[in-house]
């Protein structure tokens, strides 16, 4: 994974709070948001990597009150395999995250915020999460759910399709804002001192 040479606070021309959502219908509001982000100038990858490749920023949307894992990225079982965490398309999508919150019943976005999540401990307990379970993996486990028990984040198997050999790899929500809270205290620690 390439370092991120620069810092990104803030996507000037984002999305908005109170900007109106459809209802949620599986990923409808992702693929709307991302529409309007290119309306807006932002050029979207459509392929693995970043959603916004310029700013190796992903985009991510979340319903308030959802209990549901946040879904990372999809690898299959020969990809988890042969890649380590730092070449994966997980670590590529964990660096920093453009995450907008949204409310199902008024139909409209409450957030929207960048995270950064490059720092090392952060990293690390992604990592363990996912070299963990591809442990498991090269093992030979096929499991619809494979969490190898360290860090952060788990397997678990694509349900769309006769695709089996697909998996996404996922982080529990009480996880997931544990490393918002993280990424926001690093940012203020980046304020108010100066490492060197």
């Amino acid at each position: 994974m390439t370092k991120l040479a620069f810092k990104i606070t803030k996507l000037t021309k984002g999305i908005k709070v109170g900007e109106r959502v459809p209802k949620q219908n599986g990923g409808n509001v992702g693929y709307v948001i991302e529409r309007r982000l290119a309306n807006n100038g932002y050029v979207m990858n459509p392929g693995a990597g970043p959603d916004i490749e310029k700013f190796i920023t992903e985009v991510k949307t979340r319903k308030l009150g959802a209990q549901s894992a946040n879904t990372v990225g999809s690898m299959t079982l020969d990809n988890i395999k042969t890649t380590p965490y730092e070449d994966s398309n997980v670590c590529a999508k964990m660096q920093r995250q453009y995450r907008v919150h949204y409310n199902d019943t008024f139909h409209e976005v409450t957030s929207e915020q960048i995270f950064d999540f490059t720092s090392p401990h952060i990293q690390r307990k992604i990592e363990l999460g996912y070299e963990s379970a591809r442990k498991l993996i090269i093992g030979g486990c096929t499991h619809d759910y494979i969490n190898g028990g360290e860090g952060i984040g788990y397997f678990e198997r694509k349900r769309i399709g006769d695709d089996k050999t697909s998996y996404d790899f996922r982080i529990p929500g009480s996880q997931m804002k544990k490393l918002e809270s993280m990424a926001n205290t690093t940012k203020q620690f980046d304020r108010l001192f100066e490492i060197g």
